[in-house]
């Protein structure tokens, strides 16, 4: 039973498949099901987790492969019946007339025929989208001819009459000739011989039938019958067939064809797929970035940043950090490593104070303490530089999304 289509349907993408090149086997490349939906609003707390409007953007690992499969879900549909339109070929004659066999005009099928480099305007045939439906209004006509050009190999069959005799050399041979001119009545019977011992294939004399080449070769049997020609001067005489290649040739023609419909059963979905993209992008072993400057209205006093990353390290040693985080509070002279609050403390800052003069009993783990001269006494400005590398062997690159500081102000009341 087919759910009734919803305004807000969406589509689910279940799975994206490659088969790697490397090992032949298929790997999964998405992590979690992704929904794209006609709405802002996802229908479900499922597809929330993972959910585009509109258009799906999805990164995965790198992979070397030609073969990507994706595997789509859409549960919201309805049953309905399509009237389909398509086009058969319809009395046509001459090198064409072998079309009407087809129960509807399939261009490709030109090749079988013998035809090559076919050409026509598929506008002829497919509606605009501004019109979809005019090839199926009952008012229009019914048949329709289109121009198609198309090169035209053409191979033919001839048919020569051969035979044997000895060559005049001081060792004679069997030599091959072909018969080249049917009898002439004037000519003497040794001129008529001598026509017949031509050994140039291209002077033959060419018959368009196998019924004229075996008239011809039934004339010499008369002949050495009648004891007008020598027999030991037509040896094995044969009938031979020759294939030409003639020279392929491009022709314009007609083309008639007929309209015919066909109703069948179909299920309408909600949403219809405009197209899917399958891109690389190539990066650089290092990457560097460094942002505009974040200007407070007073003084930070303890800044913290929050970083949204993706990176699905498999085989490299997880302590070290392929995504750095520098802060700088005098435009980019110095720069201050600081750690995202999301990931767990090893050894770098979380959390920098600036200009406090804590003392050291008083000193928490995990917080940087900075006091001018290392640091100015204005600290509204702040620059962000994130560095980012590569794991090298692995098939991986860092990600990130998205990041935010967060600062703690001193508001000084005159």
């Amino acid at each position: 039973m087919g759910k009734a289509g919803s305004p807000y349907a969406e589509l689910k993408v279940s799975s994206i498949t490659a088969v790697s090149k490397l090992t032949n086997q298929t790997v999964e490349l998405l992590s979690s099901p992704a929904y794209i939906g006609s709405n802002f609003i996802p229908q479900n707390i499922e597809s929330k987790k993972n959910y585009y409007y509109n258009k799906a953007v999805i990164y995965f690992n790198e992979i070397v492969t030609s073969e990507i499969t994706v595997h789509l879900e859409q549960s919201d549909y309805s049953d309905v019946t399509i009237q389909h339109m398509y086009w058969k070929p319809y009395s046509n004659t001459g090198s064409l007339t072998p079309l009407n066999t087809q129960s509807r005009f399939d261009p490709a099928s030109f090749n079988a025929l013998g035809f090559q480099d076919v050409q026509f305007n598929y506008s002829d045939l497919v509606p605009s989208i501004l019109r979809p439906n005019v090839s199926k209004d009952q008012s229009s006509l019914v048949t329709k001819k289109i121009n198609v050009t198309y090169k035209e190999s053409l191979k033919v069959e001839r048919y020569v009459v051969t035979f044997k005799r000895l060559n005049s050399s001081a060792t004679p041979s069997l030599q091959k000739y072909y018969y080249v001119n049917p009898a002439i009545a004037y000519q003497t019977l040794a001129k008529q011989q001598e026509l017949a011992a031509v050994s140039d294939i291209n002077l033959a004399f060419q018959y368009e039938s196998l019924v004229s080449a075996e008239t011809a070769k039934t004339y010499i049997q008369q002949k050495i019958s009648n004891a007008e020609w020598s027999s030991s001067n037509f040896q094995d005489l044969t009938v031979e067939t020759i294939k030409s290649d003639l020279s392929p040739k491009y022709s314009t023609a007609s083309i008639l064809l007929q309209r015919n419909f066909e109703i069948y059963p179909a299920k309408r979905f909600t949403i219809g797929l405009r197209s899917i993209d399958v891109n690389y992008s190539v990066y650089a072993q290092k990457a560097q970035l460094i942002s505009k400057p974040f200007v407070f209205g007073y003084n930070v006093k303890n800044l913290t940043i929050s970083a949204d990353t993706a990176f699905n390290l498999q085989n490299a040693n997880s302590n070290i950090s392929y995504i750095k985080y520098y802060i700088s509070v005098d435009d980019g002279k110095k720069w201050i490593q600081i750690s995202p609050i999301e990931n767990p403390f090893n050894g770098v800052p979380e959390i920098l104070s600036f200009n406090e003069n804590v003392e050291s009993f008083g000193q928490i783990k995990g917080v940087s303490y900075l006091n001018f001269p290392d640091v100015p006494v204005d600290t509204k400005s702040i620059r962000i530089k994130i560095e980012i590398e590569k794991p090298r062997y692995e098939n991986t690159t860092p990600v990130i999304y998205s990041y935010q500081i967060a600062g703690r102000v001193e508001q000084l009341w005159q």
